[in-house]
């Protein structure tokens, strides 16, 4: 989506600048090949509005970068530097008791700006019943976001969003550390990031899942040999992924915003390197 955006957006600022080169070569006066100012005004706006839909709250302002393998830049922070940070969170454990089939002994950690956690990666399908989401024997008709959501719930087959586990009983603790439903974060594997958003909820202490369109960004899509991100038996089975979710309210996304992946991913980069930049 950003891709398409943005190039609608680059367009209209051409289209701009050539109205108003024409329109200042024909002078004020009369018709035929005289082009009407107004046109590069109504297009430059056309270009503002296509170009500030993908750029977001201050810090995101400015020339779109070049894209890179998640829609986002080639000058994003990497993973290799993001795990580097991750190393270094020795924060206090906010959440403890997590484990990969029940309960066990991974916690969750303050770090900066961020709450950061390590397992594996089960393939989220709830939501939109969309296939191959559709044949989950444990899918949910919905997400944890869907009030918030206001054009109906997210896809699991589309949206690359990841879950937080609630612990029992069951509360949404995550509020008390600046976390809310829509908040950006990194996932990190084999050397990648990818941006999504918390979306879903887990009940009790199962920890490591993230949406089908999540997992695929990581291990691809469906081959004649199967699929890598079968919500009934794929997804990353070592505990190698890393989860860095950044707080507060710069760093989330509402409204509409919930549904458009550039968005995150804008977000995502702008939080990774202010998070990046800190002691």
């Amino acid at each position: 989506m950003r891709t398409v955006r943005a190039t609608v957006g680059w367009a209209g600022a051409v289209l701009a600048i050539t109205a108003f080169a024409l329109a200042s070569c024909g002078g004020g006066g009369g018709g035929g090949g005289g082009v009407d100012e107004d046109a590069g005004v109504d297009a430059g706006r056309d270009a503002s509005a296509a170009d500030a839909s993908v750029r977001g709250d201050a810090g995101l302002d400015g020339a779109l970068p070049d894209s890179g393998p998640d829609g986002g830049s080639t000058s994003a922070p990497t993973a290799s530097q993001l795990l580097a940070r991750f190393a270094r969170c020795t924060g206090d454990v906010i959440k403890g008791g997590f484990g990969l089939d029940g309960a066990g002994d991974i916690a969750m950690r303050t770090c900066g700006s961020a709450v950061v956690w390590q397992a594996d990666m089960d393939v989220d399908c709830d939501g939109t019943p969309t296939s191959p989401c559709d044949t989950d024997p444990t899918g949910q008709p919905q997400t944890s976001i869907v009030d918030l959501a206001p054009d109906g719930d997210v896809d699991a087959t589309v949206l690359p969003y990841f879950v937080i586990p609630l612990g029992l009983p069951e509360s949404p603790w995550y509020a008390a550390h600046g976390i809310e439903l829509g908040q950006v974060g990194a996932v990190i594997y084999h050397g990648e990031v990818r941006y999504g958003i918390f979306a879903d909820e887990a009940g009790g202490w199962f920890i490591g899942e993230a949406s089908y369109a999540m997992c695929q960004l990581f291990l691809g899509a469906p081959t004649g040999g199967g699929d890598p991100c079968s919500p009934i038996d794929g997804g990353i089975d070592p505990a190698e992924v890393s989860y860095v979710t950044f707080t507060g309210p710069t760093a989330r996304a509402t409204g509409r915003d919930i549904y458009e992946h550039a968005r995150h991913v804008a977000i995502g980069e702008v939080s990774a390197a202010s998070w990046l930049a800190e002691p």
